[in-house]
């Protein structure tokens, strides 16, 4: 074998170089109150590092915060407050005059990806989940009566108020399941809420976010995926629905899996131990979606 030769073959057996990608979409299909926001070269002020950030938000009650929000500088505030970005936000939104009503609020998650790294932080129910290899190695926890690390933080301030939610058995059945509204002692006009901790409200249900660190080599493939409930009131747990996210290489595309899904016509099945009771049904109040994904795959 020729030098010339023998320099192609090897070549044509180093490792290709992966370049990342990342995509957000949303739609506006209900109150209008959701937001995503996606900044690349970022710095962080203590290691001196580029990172790619996407932010998200979903808004509930009254407007106010959500609106405050999104005239905000975000990125700016969370990068320069690295250890708690959500308490940075919030002293942001308590110096509102007039103060911010206490029926108005936001979930906050967002993702920070670094080289080989990614930080997750999430305050209420807009969902992260981390894939490597194929493989969902984080998920995160929605800030929820369900959650028992939230019953124990919160049980002394709150009393609850049953409620129904749907779930989903598969891409075309659904059932209901008990769920529950968080109604706060402490606020004096009436605030029930589904998610139990979030920005605004005045503060009133506190900030303990879930905060986790994936570390991932040149080698892996990413798949991150982060979106308010709107995304994730459409997907089930499970194998076969991670499977088809991953199989996906733009937000948009998931966005519109989620909006077909909730605009379609499904199998209500009541009493999931007698299945072939089926109703067709459809949703009436539909959610409002946004989605960031970030890829590195070879």
């Amino acid at each position: 074998m020729s030098a010339f030769e023998l320099n192609t073959a090897i070549c044509s057996t180093e490792i290709k170089p992966i370049f990342p990608t990342s995509s957000i979409s949303y739609k506006q299909l209900g109150q209008k109150q959701d937001h995503i926001f996606k900044s690349h070269n970022n710095i962080d002020p203590i290691l001196q590092t580029n990172f790619t950030m996407i932010e998200v938000y979903d808004g509930h009650g009254d407007n106010t915060c959500i609106d405050c929000i999104k005239k905000m500088n975000t990125t700016e505030i969370i990068t320069g407050a690295p250890f708690a970005p959500e308490l940075a936000l919030e002293m942001m939104l308590k110096r509102k005059k007039p103060y911010m009503p206490y029926n108005s609020g936001s979930t906050f998650s967002c993702v920070k990806i670094f080289d080989n790294y990614v930080d997750c932080r999430s305050t209420g129910d807009s969902e992260i989940r981390v894939f490597i290899n194929k493989e969902c190695v984080y998920k995160s926890p929605n800030h929820n009566w369900s959650n028992l690390e939230e019953q124990e933080r919160i049980q002394h301030i709150t009393n609850i108020v049953p409620n129904l939610k749907p779930q989903l058995l598969s891409a075309t059945s659904i059932t209901m399941v008990d769920s529950a509204y968080v109604n706060w002692k402490l606020c004096p006009t009436q605030l029930n809420l589904m998610p139990t901790q979030s920005l605004g409200h005045r503060g009133i249900t506190g900030l303990q976010p879930a905060v986790k660190r994936i570390d991932f080599s040149n080698e892996d493939d990413v798949i991150i995926i982060i979106g308010t409930d709107g995304l994730w009131d459409m997907i089930q747990d499970g194998d076969e629905d991670n499977e088809l996210l991953c199989s996906f290489t733009t937000a948009e595309e998931i966005c519109k899996l989620a909006e077909e899904r909730w605009k379609q016509e499904w199998d209500f099945i009541e009493d999931i131990s007698n299945p072939e009771n089926v109703v067709k049904t459809e949703f009436d109040d539909i959610d409002d979606i946004a989605v960031g994904l970030y890829m590195r795959v070879k």
